[in-house]
């Protein structure tokens, strides 16, 4: 868990490159607040589950209050400079991890373009990982936040990433596009910036395994709305919810199957 030397051959595979930008400003500010956003940045802070998780205290950290009798160390499955890889809660298969900025950032089309390459090695190193341990598909995407009250189906106010290795059946985009216009897009984080700066609207991002990638913007998503799919997929459309089907099976897998994540 955490760093040392990665083996390449290993991590390779099909790439799992994101897209990266050569801008330098800071984390974006949130466009034209209204009075359910004038809330202070560090009292979302102090009741984040994912800050407990990734700085490793003991008061609102779900993980922790799921899994009692792993230590908060064990829940950093993998992390760099600024981001951590994290189990997912609500789990619907064995490795279906999240990817998490550790500043308190709302989405990823937030997220300073200083760290996009930084973001894409990891995306790299855990989808080429996934790939390799469970020899399926892997697929990703995000319910990006535009605000703390448009939040595009997002249940926090901190970024994640949902990644997992894929089963034949789940196909996210067919899914998506009986409700909302995909856009295809080349890249990722430049593209989550226009869509926060540019057209100000939460969104969903999508990516396939074979590097494909969509956007669309979702004012009106569902909370949960792609985990909604995905189960419906499954054939067990009643168990979107991840407070009531949190996963533990698949949360505990998962922690120990990346003791051998090869860090680095």
């Amino acid at each position: 868990m955490h760093h040392g030397n990665a083996v390449e051959a290993f991590l390779t595979g099909e790439a799992f490159t994101i897209g990266m930008t050569g801008e330098t400003s800071g984390f974006l500010p949130v466009p034209t607040p209204d009075l359910n956003d004038l809330v202070r940045h560090e009292d979302y802070q102090e009741i984040c589950s994912f800050c407990a998780e990734i700085h490793l205290k003991s008061e609102h950290n779900l993980l922790g209050e799921l899994l009692p009798d792993y230590a908060a160390e064990d829940f950093i499955l993998f992390e760099s400079d600024h981001f951590v890889v994290i189990p997912g809660v609500g789990a619907v298969c064995d490795g279906y991890v999240l990817i998490s900025p550790k500043e308190h950032v709302l989405s990823f089309g937030h997220l300073s373009p200083t760290l996009d390459a930084e973001l894409d090695d990891v995306c790299q190193r855990t989808a080429g990982f996934l790939r390799k341990r469970y020899g399926r598909r892997v697929l990703a995407f995000e319910h990006g936040a535009e605000s703390f009250r448009n939040r595009g189906g997002s249940c926090t106010d901190h970024a994640h990433m949902h990644m997992f290795p894929a089963v034949p059946e789940i196909d996210i985009a067919t899914g998506v596009r009986r409700d909302f216009e995909l856009r295809s897009v080349n890249d990722f984080l430049p593209a989550l910036r226009h869509q926060v700066q540019e057209r100000q609207k939460p969104y969903l991002w999508l990516r396939s395994d074979d590097g494909r990638m969509w956007i669309c913007d979702a004012p009106s998503a569902l909370s949960q709305y792609v985990r909604r799919i995905i189960v419906a997929q499954l054939g067990r459309a009643d168990e979107w919810d991840w407070a009531v089907f949190p996963g533990i099976e698949h949360l505990c897998s998962t922690i120990e199957t990346f003791r051998v994540f090869p860090n680095g």
